[in-house]
């Protein structure tokens, strides 16, 4: 269970501050018609679906009630 829940404590924290990467791509691209940014957004979604992964079993794993009995 340990274990699990240190995956969230790393990866949670990188999903989220990504996040505010992507809202400033994708803010230069549509307000700024900045391209660029279009890689930004590439390279920012691939990030987060790494971080995702990783917390993908964990969150299946400690969403199951009976585990915490």
């Amino acid at each position: 269970m340990e274990d699990y829940i240190s995956t969230l404590a790393l990866h949670l924290p990188e999903i989220y501050g990504e996040t505010f990467n992507l809202e400033e791509s994708l803010g230069r691209f549509r307000f700024k018609k900045d391209f660029s940014a279009v890689a930004e957004l590439i390279v920012g979604l691939a990030h987060i679906a790494h971080h995702v992964s990783y917390c993908h079993y964990a969150l299946e794993i400690l969403s199951d009630e009976w585990r915490w009995r």
